[in-house]
């Protein structure tokens, strides 16, 4: 980056590489001893939303540049980055890019350790006499602004402070530092421009094995952290398997605690049969193993993978699990129930294939994909839009959102249709009648889908939407039948029954669907409920015995002789069932009073979703009042106690996966094809300290070193 850079003054060259930058009072000093130039100074301009200046004799209205002021002239040194931005082949800085609302990896880095920023860039000496630092830099701070207003962020002037901590503390800054960034390479530390910059703050001769080892104990320490939190609680295990970028099968183990999914274990299956057995043995390792530390895990949830289903059900019914319920994943469960609709309605396959078609034509030619931008510049206020291509995933949500974008570009390409330059590149229009038709189409398993894989979504959530769902398609079958499309309407039939019976596997589904606000219109709906309130309590009893204070168990059930064990149980599953006949009848009025303010609020939110399947991520405005199950059931708890149980327990069941598939897609971003040699020992303590810090950093400030307490992260 410095190489060959030279501005011209007075007939002479100045070079970055004559330049040196000082911690100074908190400040940045640059001092020149260029040849033919005196002895002077600048001040680099910090921008955080200010509109003034004071550089030099003027203003640099654009606030990206530094200069440096002398007898004769004013040289603007455009380009100048600090050390560790040449070192991550990074082309802004810390200067320039402190007004975007999104830290870049460089300066996240910063806020995660505050390093000494001295460069030491050439052998000059430091003049004796230093400037007094202006007064707008000694108290310059980011503002932030996001959805939730403005947030101080830091001060800029700390980052350049000497560090005052620990040798210890510092190892640890740097062994989060890299868990929170995972595009950095560990070569860093070999990098002579890294190592000159933070020269100050790193230990002398330390390696990336020491970086390594620093991240391995900073994730063993992380993790007694969790214990900690996750001890006393009720909570949900996720399951997942993935693959590496070395096709190495891994098996992911979430915890789903207060609407949060922590990493619990990475697995790394390499030599191991993934049969029933291994599957049987992990979750029961995993789930005692919990339990000993004091956390009261009442669920798992997996995918519809054979292996691992017959694994927890040979756990169950065989093994040490018995009180253990066994949801499938909703999300994947509605991806096959599109599947089988897709089969009788091929138009909406068609329809994806078709938008499919034209995001991959825009992507692969660069002039379809300029002209494409250059139209979305020229219509003011219109921000540029990027096609979207399909997930393997989430094949029909991200289907969804693949037509919804090309319909959004509609105008656009239409134009570039109709433009005489573009022919050769033979770009043909779609039928947009058809995939008007497929939006509508899919736009509520869409928005399903998106609710579900909320980790704040429980199987109360599951219940109700997969009824929603299934009720539409049911009607679709009538629809085929009128039509005479009698072995279409038979087919989709039988495999609704099928996706219906995984539903029902859980053994609490009915009652979930009953615990909704909303009354159901599903014959024998209480019966089933009731029958299923029944299985819960005698499978889960003696749990909820031994862990009364964190399920909330009335006094009056709890029991320690076992001799009145059993009638403690059964007045308590009959103060459910008349619980339960007051929540549906709503005689109560404070039962009454919840409900209504319950449909009020979905009445809204439902006016809000007639307009959202018109753009590709609906608002979160348009999903918040599926989330409002929470407060409905704490404002009525006090009057239905024993209910009030079952609530809290299925309402820390995980509806989906989600939250560990998210694990692999981290896992994806540092485990790649540059690094595809790293060890996952390595590979499950970064991810692990990634998922995990945020939520242990809100408990444990003091301890773990976090100097900015509002930094977010995409997820």
């Amino acid at each position: 980056m410095f190489a060959g850079f030279s501005s011209r003054c007075s007939g002479s060259s100045v070079t970055l590489a004559q330049f040196k930058v000082v911690g100074f009072s908190g400040d940045v000093t640059v001092k020149s001893n260029a040849a033919g130039l005196p002895n002077s100074q600048f001040w680099t301009r910090m921008s955080a939303g200010r509109g003034d200046s004071r550089l030099a004799n003027g203003s640099d209205e654009a606030g990206t540049r530094m200069v440096v002021k002398t007898a004769k002239n004013q040289i603007p040194l455009l380009g100048l980055s600090c050390a560790w931005c040449q070192a991550m082949s990074e082309t802004s800085t810390l200067v320039h890019s402190v007004k975007q609302r999104r830290m870049s990896e460089s300066k996240k880095f910063l806020q995660y350790y505050h390093a000494d920023l001295r460069f030491n860039m050439a052998e000059s000496s430091r003049p004796s006499e230093e400037q007094e630092v202006p007064s707008y830099l000694k108290e310059l701070v980011v503002l932030a602004n996001d959805n939730k207003g403005l947030k101080k962020q830091m001060a800029l002037t700390t980052m350049f402070a000497p560090s005052t901590d620990s040798a210890k503390t510092q190892v640890e800054k740097l062994a989060l530092a890299w868990c929170m960034n995972l595009r950095m390479s560990f070569k860093l530390l070999r990098d002579p421009c890294f190592i000159s910059a933070f020269s100050a703050s790193i230990p002398p001769g330390f390696k990336e094995s020491d970086l390594t080892t620093a991240i391995i104990e900073y994730d063993n320490k992380l993790c007694e952290r969790v214990k900690e939190l996750l001890s006393n609680s009720v909570a949900s295990l996720e399951l997942d398997g993935g693959k590496d970028v070395n096709s190495r099968k891994l098996i992911g183990l979430g915890v789903l605690k207060d609407g949060r999914c922590l990493c619990w274990d990475l697995l790394d299956t390499d030599g191991d049969t993934l049969d029933t057995g291994y599957y049987d043995t992990v979750i029961t390792d995993a789930v005692l193993k919990m339990e000993k530390d004091g956390l009261f895990i009442a669920s798992i949830t997996v995918d519809n993978e054979a292996s691992p289903n017959a694994g927890i059900s040979q756990a169950i019914t065989e093994g040490s699990l018995k009180w253990l319920l066994h949801f499938r994943c909703g999300c994947h469960t509605l991806e096959l129930l599109m599947e089988d609709l897709a089969k009788v309605i091929p138009s909406v396959a068609l329809a994806i294939k078709v938008a499919k078609d034209i995001a991959n034509n825009i992507k692969n030619h660069k002039r379809l994909l300029k002209a494409l931008k250059t139209a979305q510049l020229e219509t003011p206020g219109h921000n540029v839009l990027k096609v979207i291509l399909p997930c393997n995933t989430r094949k029909w949500s991200s289907g969804f959102l693949c037509i919804a974008r090309i319909l959004q570009l509609q105008h656009y390409l239409i134009a570039m249709a109709a433009r005489d330059d573009l022919e050769s590149e033979n770009f043909i229009l779609p039928d947009f009648q058809l995939l008007e038709y497929a939006r509508s189409a899919l736009f509520e398993f869409y928005l399903v889908e998106q609710l579900l894989q909320r980790d704040s979504a429980n199987v109360i959530h599951l219940s109700f939407f997969w009824y929603s769902i299934s009720t539409k398609v049911k009607q679709t079958v009538i629809n085929l039948r009128q039509k005479g499309f009698h072995p279409e309407a038979n087919a989709l039939e039988e495999k609704m029954k099928q996706r219906q019976l995984l539903m029902e596997e859980s053994g609490v589904f009915h009652l979930c669907l009953i615990l909704w606000p909303e009354t159901v219109n599903l014959p024998n709906l209480q019966r089933y409920a009731n029958r299923e309130i029944e299985f819960v309590v005698m499978r889960q009893w003696k749990k909820w015995q031994k862990f009364a204070d964190i399920v909330g168990l009335p006094q009056e059930y709890r029991t320690s002789d076992p001799q009145t064990d059993d009638e403690k149980q059964t007045n308590f599953i009959l103060s459910c069932r008349s619980d339960l006949m007051k929540h549906v009848t709503t005689g109560d009025t404070a039962i009454r009073t919840a409900r209504a303010h319950f449909l009020r609020e979905s009445k809204i939110a439902e006016e809000k979703l007639k307009h959202c399947d018109k753009l590709p991520k609906p608002s979160k405005d348009s999903k918040a009042h599926a989330f409002n199950l929470k407060a409905y059931w704490e404002s009525i708890g006090a009057d239905i106690p024993a209910l009030f149980v079952l609530y809290y327990v299925l309402s820390c069941c995980a509806a989906s996966e989600a939250g560990v598939e998210r694990f692999f897609s981290t896992e994806g971003l540092f485990h790649d094809d540059v690094r595809s040699s790293i060890s996952p020992v390595i590979t499950k303590a970064v991810i692990r300290t990634r998922w995990n810090h945020d939520l242990v950093k809100r408990q444990y400030v003091r301890e773990f070193p976090m100097d900015v307490q509002d930094v977010e992260f995409d997820e």
